[in-house]
């Protein structure tokens, strides 16, 4: 394995950290404004945010949301919990914290 090799292993590898974060904190800012069908919020995600969202990433995302009790469905439609909320809360009150630092690694 060349240098390249391990550095585009390496970068893929935290890319996708970085896109399940922000497709996390999408379905909970989709499900924040209105409960909502999984394909639907599956359509505005990759609309929006990662337009090579798979189905079957984005289902095991949202099957793991469910585990750690951030959302529920109800029938066939989701909806976020009053946990999920918290944890939305929790995260848009450091998002322009952790934004601000990142640009200021950047600059």
């Amino acid at each position: 394995m060349t240098d390249h090799d391990i550095v585009d292993k390496i970068t893929a590898n935290i890319e996708k950290s970085l896109l399940r974060g922000f497709i996390r904190l999408s379905i909970l800012l989709v499900l924040e404004k209105t409960n909502e069908y999984g394909y639907r919020i599956y359509k505005v995600v990759k609309e929006r945010v990662y337009g090579r969202l798979s189905l079957s990433t984005f289902y095991t995302i949202l099957k793991e949301l469910e585990e750690h009790n951030v959302i529920k469905k109800v029938g066939d439609v989701y909806t976020i919990t009053d946990k999920g909320a918290k944890v939305l809360e929790h995260i848009k009150s450091k998002y322009r914290d952790i934004a601000l630092s990142i640009e200021k690694l950047l600059a």
